[in-house]
């Protein structure tokens, strides 16, 4: 059984602002207070809900917040059959009127505030006694700049089929019982329709792109990954959509590249033994290890890992992802000169334009194509200057 009915939601920068705003921004994908503005009134007036029938029903309003101690949220609306409201101008259309150039928040308030005579204070999910076709919302919000609430979004439930419809009809001759008891049911049945919400939700849990971040936990816990809490929220989405895959050409090079791409966000570089060819014999001096058949090497960036933990985690998954009976080795790659040490032509440094060149602040030589490790400099930045090492 599912009695979802219709509903509006407010809940995008648009839609607040068809309204009118004071002293109220949306920032951060919610309404907030705005800073410095110490007194008055804080309020947003939706414009009109249109069901686009007369009579309706508004049954029940939902509100998602954030209000912490010493601040409040109160909304407070009002159902009518027609837009027009009664101004000392005369009678003029609800919007038309609120936009209105030149009036001022207290005349808007003379008028507005005596036909917004019900209301709610904190209340996140309450039920509606409103009928009419449209549908006015006021919403007020008190703060300290500290600590101010936050509003994301508000939902508001119209021409929800009452449960009163499944009980005997003896329950819906009297007019005044009747509509007692279908508030009354309407309590259980907003609890019904919350809990075959979250039924329908479910496999937003499962998917990697909208899952919240303790669920991607739980996944990552299906699908192996050793210490997920080690990786960016952003890379742990696209390693989980990837990770079948990934596991599918384990052990070859280009799973190996592709983790370590997940992980860093950046490509690495592996050099295999057939790949050092007559160098093999002097790659403890020009890789740093000693390579032999069984021994490959991954070269990275060491800026996208600056810490002990990470640098780990990398190897371990190097190591998870590796040939059985291989031996990787991880060589983080500087991102400046130091002679002696690994400097890769198009890895981590690139030729530049000459220019003057001292070792040791005294030897001069003359123009030297110099490499400038982990980016390109311009011709503008290095005429005229001297590089020491």
């Amino acid at each position: 059984m599912k009695e979802t009915g219709q509903f509006f939601s407010l809940i995008r920068a648009e839609d607040f602002q068809k309204g009118f705003l004071y002293h109220l921004d949306f920032a951060d994908q919610g309404l907030r207070m705005s800073p410095g503005y110490a007194q008055g009134p804080r309020v947003f007036y939706s414009e009109p809900f249109d069901s686009l029938k007369k009579g309706t029903a508004w049954q029940r309003t939902l509100l998602s917040a954030d209000i912490p101690a010493n601040a409040w949220i109160k909304l407070s609306w009002l159902a009518s059959d027609n837009t027009v409201i009664r101004t000392p101008q005369g009678y003029q259309a609800y919007m038309d009127y609120m936009q209105t150039p030149g009036l001022s928040m207290e005349e808007r308030e003379r008028v507005l505030t005596p036909l917004f005579q019900q209301s709610a204070v904190n209340a996140r999910d309450f039920l509606l006694n409103a009928q009419g076709r449209y549908l006015f919302l006021r919403v007020e919000m008190f703060g300290f700049d500290e600590y101010p609430p936050f509003l994301r979004q508000i939902r508001v439930y119209f021409d929800v089929p009452s449960l009163l419809q499944y009980l005997p009809e003896i329950y819906s001759m009297d007019s005044g019982s009747s509509d007692f008891l279908k508030r009354y049911l309407g309590i259980f049945q907003s609890l019904w329709m919350d809990m075959e919400q979250s039924i329908d939700q479910i496999p937003r849990l499962f998917d990697p792109d909208v899952a919240p971040y303790p669920f991607l936990l739980w996944i990552s816990s299906w699908m192996a990954v050793h210490n997920p809490q080690f990786w960016q929220e952003d890379k742990l989405r696209r390693l989980l959509k990837k990770i079948p895959l990934l596991y599918k050409i384990k052990g070859t090079r280009r799973s190996i590249g592709e983790i370590v791409e997940l992980y860093t966000g950046e490509s690495c570089y592996i050099v295999e033994p057939h790949e050092a060819g007559e160098l093999a014999a002097g790659a403890g001096h020009l890789y740093g290890a000693e390579m032999d058949p069984f021994t490959f090497l991954v070269f990275v960036n060491e800026n996208q890992l600056p810490g002990e933990k990470e640098r780990a985690e990398l190897k371990w998954l190097v190591d998870s992802f590796k040939p059985a009976h291989t031996e990787a080795r991880l060589i983080f790659l500087r991102s400046h000169i130091h002679l002696g040490s690994h400097s890769y032509l198009g890895i981590n440094s690139f030729l530049i334009q000459p220019g003057p060149f001292k070792l040791d602040g005294s030897a001069a030589f003359g123009a030297l194509d110099l490499a400038v490790l982990g980016k390109s400099i311009d011709k503008e930045e290095i005429v005229h200057e001297e590089y020491e090492v």
